[in-house]
């Protein structure tokens, strides 16, 4: 994995829900390994999915973790602020 994010440095990376099952789980996992993630596209959340949205909250701009452009977008399109 450490090569792919080497390869990839800053691109911006965007999770659809078509890509997988727990797109939350999927964003939150690449970001933990260095990836630059910004967005996460999903029409809902799945309830075994939850717990990486409310993780995923936590790593907003404000605390500072992730990218001035980042935008996380919740279940039914609401922002997950």
């Amino acid at each position: 994995m450490e090569e792919t994010r080497e390869a990839l440095g800053d691109y911006p990376i965007i999770v659809d829900d078509t890509a997988t099952i727990q797109p939350f789980g999927l964003a939150l996992t690449l970001l933990k390994r260095g990836f630059h993630v910004v967005r996460v596209e999903a029409d809902a959340c799945a309830p075994f999915d939850r717990a990486h949205l409310e993780e995923l909250k936590e790593k907003l701009p404000e605390g500072g973790e992730l990218p001035a452009d980042s935008q996380f977008f919740g279940c039914n399109g609401q922002t997950a602020s």
